[in-house]
């Protein structure tokens, strides 16, 4: 799987939900990194990796790009 392209990837994924029954919902990209995944809140911009949901109280890991 790891030298899957991103279009192979997604091709697999839309497959194996298809045989499963499992709707696939595609989500915009952008601003991602900058939302809670559990409430929705959008953070406060940030440099460091780790934020922290002042709403939820969850903790929240941003990837890095590149």
């Amino acid at each position: 799987m790891n030298s899957w392209g991103y279009g192979e990837l997604q091709r697999q994924i839309e497959y194996k939900a298809r045989w499963e029954g499992v709707k696939v919902i595609y989500a915009p990209a952008r601003n991602t990194s900058k939302r809670c995944s559990m409430c929705g809140y959008k953070t406060l911009e940030s440099t460091q990796r780790q934020l922290w949901c002042p709403t939820c109280g969850t903790f929240l890991y941003r990837l890095e790009r590149g």
